[in-house]
């Protein structure tokens, strides 16, 4: 909308200006404007240029705004149709959008990778107090069908596990009080 009078009028400064504002504009590479038959207005390209693999052309026509004239019905154009005075081409960078896709991949693959080491850390951390108790009711059963005098298991923890400890410890002092050891 900003540049339909400029072309109207023919003012290139203006549309230089407007071009020029918007080639500083975040991953703007350049802003060509062209008039209805094609020739080059204005154009504006930022330092950073990029190959054409590198980036995306949107081609935009600018029309002509008819306006309706309410007041004066004589007045009033019959062809309510707008014509195409222009066009303005922006090409824009993909470098920046690739950069950045390249970093969220990368942090989504960082916080996976944390995340399955927590699970493992978590995992070994359940199994060891799961595990060390069973090992513990495990080697005093050994050293029990050896023969020998075990020392009672601690039940601390509650739950199943320490239900068969005091399992064991009462089947333990039995054998004792039997065997007079």
């Amino acid at each position: 909308p900003g540049t339909e009078f400029a072309i109207f009028a023919g003012d290139r400064a203006s549309l230089q200006r407007l071009a020029d504002a918007a080639s500083s504009e975040f991953d703007v590479s350049s802003i060509a404007i062209t008039d209805a038959q094609g020739q080059e207005l204005a154009r504006s390209a930022s330092h950073a240029q990029t190959g054409a693999d590198a980036s995306m052309r949107f081609t935009e026509p600018v029309m002509r705004t008819r306006l309706a004239v309410g007041d004066f019905p004589e007045q009033a154009d019959g062809g309510g149709e707008s014509a195409k005075i222009g066009e303005i081409t922006v090409v824009m960078s993909r470098i920046s959008a690739a950069d950045q896709q390249r970093r969220l991949l990368l942090t989504g693959l960082a916080f996976g990778l944390l995340g399955v080491l927590i699970a493992i850390a978590l995992a070994l951390l359940i199994g060891d107090a799961v595990i060390r108790p069973i090992r513990r009711l495990a080697n005093a059963m050994v050293e029990l069908g050896r023969g020998r005098r075990v020392a009672p298991i601690s039940t601390a923890g509650g739950g199943e596990l320490s239900t068969l400890a005091e399992g064991f410890n009462q089947m333990a002092a039995r054998l004792a009080d039997v065997t007079g050891d």
